[in-house]
């Protein structure tokens, strides 16, 4: 199924690229304020496609637009700035996400999410909800380390699925688990000791 909110942040980009002349910050004021915090990261991506640069016709060696100016300069293929890596983990997370919405392929989101920075609180709340959304065998297969309480609890329960107990053994040791004081998750807990104290 996909993703209502992300369909309507697309909308309003292709809204802006077809209205130059629309207030960028009226549309991103608006959608914060009816779409949840988890997508506001790609509400602040909205922009203008403005049209940059302008032609100047030069007659005879007189500017037509301008043609008292007594200085002009001009700028061609002029460096942007050099980006912060936050800036950049923030567009990959966008683009990723863009993609994982709309074709639902949660396994290769998860893949494409370890690459980048899993420190950024960000990247870590988009990796929960492609684990919570992704199939057990597939969270299984590509994930090993829990970064967050939620990947810990979703692989507790994927390990729970398999008769392997050498992902439990270590899964039992994390310490979202030990401390584990959400009463969603102490079924799960439970279950995983009574299973390794069978064998």
């Amino acid at each position: 199924m996909p993703d209502v909110y992300q369909q309507q942040i697309d909308l309003a980009q292709e809204f802006l690229n077809e209205n130059p002349q629309a207030d960028v910050s009226r549309v991103q004021c608006l959608l914060r304020k009816i779409i949840p915090t988890l997508y506001h990261p790609f509400i602040d991506k909205l922009h203008c496609q403005h049209t940059i640069g302008s032609t100047i016709n030069v007659w005879g060696g007189q500017n037509q637009i301008a043609p008292q100016a007594k200085f002009a300069t001009q700028y061609y293929n002029k460096d942007r700035p050099v980006e912060s890596d936050t800036i950049n983990t923030e567009q990959d997370l966008y683009e990723i996400d863009k993609i994982v919405r709309r074709h639902g392929n949660y396994t290769w989101g998860i893949r494409k999410l370890q690459e980048l920075d899993m420190s950024n609180e960000k990247v870590l709340n988009v990796m929960d909800s492609y684990v919570h959304n992704a199939d057990v065998e597939d969270v299984l297969s590509i994930m090993r380390t829990p970064q967050t309480e939620v990947q810990a609890f979703a692989l507790l329960e994927a390990a729970l699925t398999v008769d392997d107990n050498s992902l439990l053994k270590s899964l039992i040791h994390n310490h979202w688990i030990q401390n584990c004081r959400n009463t969603n998750y102490k079924p799960l807990v439970c279950a995983a000791i009574e299973r390794l104290n069978k064998k």
